[in-house]
């Protein structure tokens, strides 16, 4: 049923129709949706990005489904991203951090490099760095990573003052510098 349902989702998400995403919508509103049956969901919705019921279901997710689902928010390829969505996006992406799980934030954390978003606002980027002073060590790590592999040029110095703010803490320090060192040359 399940992978049915997916293909199905898959479809009226290809399909640029009005009546396919009304159906979609539809689906959206259904009780005790499966939570790959509401990821497929999401995915479909991705044809649909200049409208504002897609983003209200990637908010909900974000802010009330399981971490599985919130994670998987910042799955949007970068061609179906335009300026504004972007924004949009980074901004969610930035909420999947600061949720209370642990798991959504490292799960978002360890492929933040490859999340499509070029973040111009600099919230994901924000959030990533408040991840630094986490008290689980694999979630610094994990924030090291991604800081220094989305940071640019022009955020050197939020980088480098998100290290110097770390160091009053030794342990969070001693695993940003781990991961420091463990980045390639």
């Amino acid at each position: 049923k399940v992978t049915v349902a997916k293909e199905v989702l898959r479809l009226l998400g290809s399909l640029r129709a009005d009546a396919a995403f009304e159906r979609l919508i539809a689906i959206d509103r259904e009780p005790k949706l499966h939570r790959d049956v509401r990821i497929a969901l999401m995915r479909a919705l991705w044809e649909h990005l200049e409208r504002p019921e897609p983003w209200a279901i990637y908010e909900r997710a974000v802010r009330e489904g399981d971490w599985i689902t919130a994670s998987r928010v910042g799955d949007v390829p970068a061609n179906y991203l335009t300026a504004e969505s972007d924004r949009k996006l980074s901004a969610l992406l930035a909420k999947v951090l600061e949720r209370p799980d642990v798991e959504a934030r490292l799960a978002l954390l360890q492929r933040a490099q490859t999340v499509a978003v070029t973040d111009p606002d600099r919230v994901m980027l924000r959030a990533i760095e408040a991840r630094l002073s986490s008290m689980y060590s694999d979630e610094v790590a994990a924030a090291t990573q991604a800081i220094l592999s989305r940071g640019r040029d022009a955020d050197l110095g939020l980088v480098a003052g998100a290290f110097v703010a770390l160091s009053v803490d030794r342990r969070a320090f001693g695993e940003a510098i781990r991961g420091l060192c463990a980045l390639p040359i």
